[in-house]
């Protein structure tokens, strides 16, 4: 069965997947047989770009020969050759681009591209032949280094120097002939050319019958160069003028507009088939793409959409907590079956969790629940509840059993609380029931109370004054020094102790059938706030238990707290025995005491008197002088309210503050300040201070205050304001 399935969904991979390559091949076939045309026509449009830019390139080499020609002392300075080269190679690759368009099919079916093409063809060989026509007339003009131009100014320059020695009159007339040949290479006027000839002339007449100076030979030269010049001059013409300037930028006009008709023409051409390409392309895509997702919509609903909404509706029920009786039927695609074969097993293992959670709310804890792989969460989940519901009730347990202990340890306190309030009175009474009690309630044998005894001086003794159910064995020994033996180590340390292994033949427990050593022993401090006041002993056959020994603890320390209580009434009655006695002498003295309060009392009016003095003293220095005084660290306690006023701060603003940070001032009392205050008991000084914008000169007078013992307890300052 796993075979068969495995078979079937490997051939319905491969067709799905030979589908798609197929598919996906169609579709490029058909982009790449559309996209054809368009990146032709891109193509050609870069390649006319490329013409348009190589004819620019012609026109600006016109230019350049037209503006050297003008410029004619600067005429193919040093870029003849390049200029050559690039003209060249523009003609030759606008040649080529024309070649190149001709062979296309789209210039071959517009008869107008063709036209305009050949019309093109037939401008450039004009143009190419006016332009080089103009190069080699320039060429041959040259300009005042090369060519004519420079072969004439090197015959006039040699003539003006030789004319010295015809005299200064010769000389001004070659210096004239010098400006108009500057004057016509400047301006190309005729005018000019007839002004040479006519100098020159002149000069012949003046030169008849000389042998030095100027030399006839040299101005015939001059003469036939200057006409050579004119005949160039005249072939080459302007821009204006007929001659080979003109027909060079006439033909280059043809081949421009040849140009952008041809660029104009094909651009249209190209537009067009793009568009008409590219529209085909976009409607053929689509509607292989319909075709294409019409089919995958039968295909799907056929093998897939059917048998998933049936999955899905079971899914549904189960979703909604309905787990259905009947499996799932497996049918559809080979993915699907394991689908509903994974349901199927989904449905069993909810059944399984159903039945498993049922128990645990029957708590029945101890069922196990198997998961259904390394990864089943909801079993892990429902396991992990069954332990925690296991723990619970563990807890639960274990806090019954701490309830129990509590429970063990309160009734225990409120039984003893009653026993130490009703047997409070007598120390001795309350230890017998004390320990009986405390034996009985722990489940003991044997017990026994030590107290301190701590009327013998410094010498402190523990004290055995209860006892139960102790053999005449160990009442030998009642008193014990803290640290001897195990009572006294317990009152040293303050700690319980609790043995399981007693010392041999430390204690035994005797009964009609003989003695026999107890298996633990609890010896517990009686503590009141950390001062010790006795030991308890207690022997039993069992061992104590956690919470007992917690108990024990507990109820020794109220044990402390009543003895603590009992001491200090039996203190209270002796002294209460000890006042009566001294009330009896006390009596005795009243009277000698009545005759010193009348003479105190006579002494009290003669102090109130004084007192009095000294506070309207003290009232009206206060009115009329400011005052501090500090404590003997130089922080200020008191101010009277005129300094308050005075410097505009409340009392708290100034109290607990040293003079320098109140008054500000040019006065910083430091350590040796009030040192020498102490060895003068009084000091005088200014001070300035300032008070917002005012400043105050202050005269203050510094005074120790003594004790009637003559100790220094504080400083006192008296301040008045010096007016300047």
């Amino acid at each position: 069965m796993k075979i068969k399935t495995t078979i079937s969904a490997i051939s319905k991979n491969m067709f799905f997947g030979i589908g798609f390559v197929l598919f996906a091949g169609l579709v490029l076939l058909i982009n790449w047989f559309f996209n054809s045309p368009v990146k032709q026509a891109d193509m050609i449009n870069r390649r006319l770009v490329r013409t348009e830019q190589q004819i620019n390139m012609l026109r600006s080499a016109q230019n350049e020969l037209i503006l050297r020609y003008d410029m004619a002392e600067d005429l193919f300075a040093d870029t003849q050759s390049l200029s050559e080269e690039q003209v060249t190679s523009a003609l030759n690759t606008v040649k080529s681009d024309i070649e190149y368009f001709q062979g296309f099919r789209v210039v071959k079916n517009h008869p107008a591209i063709a036209t305009s093409l050949s019309n093109q063809g037939i401008a450039l060989n004009e143009y190419e032949g006016n332009l080089k026509v103009l190069m080699m007339a320039t060429v041959e003009r040259g300009s005042e280094h090369s060519g004519l131009i420079s072969r004439w100014l090197e015959v006039s320059s040699g003539m003006l120097n030789a004319a010295s020695d015809n005299g200064p009159d010769m000389v001004r007339m070659v210096e004239k002939l010098k400006q108009t040949e500057t004057a016509y290479l400047l301006n190309s006027n005729m005018k000019g050319i007839n002004d040479i000839l006519a100098l020159a002339d002149e000069i012949r007449t003046r030169l008849s019958g000389k042998e030095t100076g100027i030399k006839v030979s040299d101005l015939d030269s001059y003469t036939a160069l200057t006409n050579n010049l004119v005949s160039v001059d005249t072939r080459i013409g302007t821009s204006g003028n007929p001659g080979i300037i003109s027909n060079t930028g006439k033909s280059l006009e043809a081949l421009l507009n040849a140009s952008s008709n041809t660029t104009l023409l094909m651009n249209e051409a190209l537009q067009k088939r793009k568009t008409v390409w590219t529209i085909a392309l976009y409607v053929i895509i689509v509607l292989i793409t319909i075709c294409g997702i019409i089919f995958l919509i039968v295909i799907t609903n056929r093998v897939i959409t059917t048998p998933l909404s049936t999955t899905a509706a079971y899914l549904g029920d189960i979703a909604a907590g309905k787990l259905p009786a009947q499996p799932l039927s497996e049918e559809g695609l080979p993915e699907i079956k394991q689908v509903d074969h994974a349901v199927n097993e989904l449905l069993i293992e909810l059944k399984k969790k159903t039945d498993f959670t049922r128990s645990l709310n029957e708590n029945n804890l101890g069922i196990q629940l198997i998961a259904s792989g390394p990864h089943d969460e909801l079993a892990g989940e429902l396991n992990s509840l069954q332990k925690k519901m296991t723990d619970t009730a563990d807890v639960q347990r274990m806090n019954d059993v701490e309830n129990a202990k509590r429970r063990y340890i309160n009734e225990g306190l409120a039984k003893f609380a009653e026993i130490l309030r009703t047997q409070s009175n007598d120390i001795h009474l309350l230890g017998d029931a004390f320990i009986r009690e405390i034996v009985k309630y722990l489940g003991a044998i044997q017990g026994g109370f030590f107290l301190l005894n701590e009327d013998k001086g410094d010498e402190k003794m523990l004290e055995l004054v209860s006892s139960f159910a102790y053999n005449r064995k160990k009442y030998m020994q009642k008193s014990l020094y803290p640290g001897e033996g195990l009572v006294g180590t317990c009152a040293m340390e303050k700690q319980i102790i609790n043995l399981t292994e007693i010392p041999e033949g430390y204690i035994t427990i005797t009964s009609g059938l003989g003695d026999t050593k107890p298996d633990n022993l609890l010896l517990v401090p009686v503590l009141h706030e950390s001062e010790l006041i006795g030991v308890l002993e207690i022997a039993s056959l069992a061992l104590f238990k956690e919470h007992e020994i917690q108990f024990a603890g507990e109820v020794a320390g109220s044990l402390g707290a009543t003895i603590i209580y009992a001491r200090n009434n039996q203190r209270t009655s002796e002294l209460l025995m000890k006042s009566q006695q001294q009330a009896l002498e006390m009596s005795e003295q009243e009277e000698e005491m009545r005759q010193n309060m009348e003479e105190l009392k006579a002494t009290q009016e003669e102090s109130s008197r004084r007192e009095e003095e000294f506070r309207g003293i003290a009232e009206a220095i206060s009115q009329s002088l400011f005052m501090i005084e500090y404590g003997l660290d130089g922080i200020i306690r008191d101010v009277n309210d005129k300094f308050c006023i005075f410097m505009g701060l409340t009392r708290e603003d100034i109290l607990g503050r040293d003079h320098h940070t109140v008054l500000a001032g040019t006065l910083i009392p430091d350590t040796l300040f009030w040192e020498e205050l102490q060895r003068n008991n009084h000091v005088t000084l200014t001070e300035k201070i300032k008070i917002g914008r005012k400043q105050h000169h202050l005269k203050e007078h510094f005074a120790v205050v003594q004790n009637k013992d003559g100790i220094v307890v504080r400083y006192i300052n008296f301040i008045t304001e010096v007016t300047t």
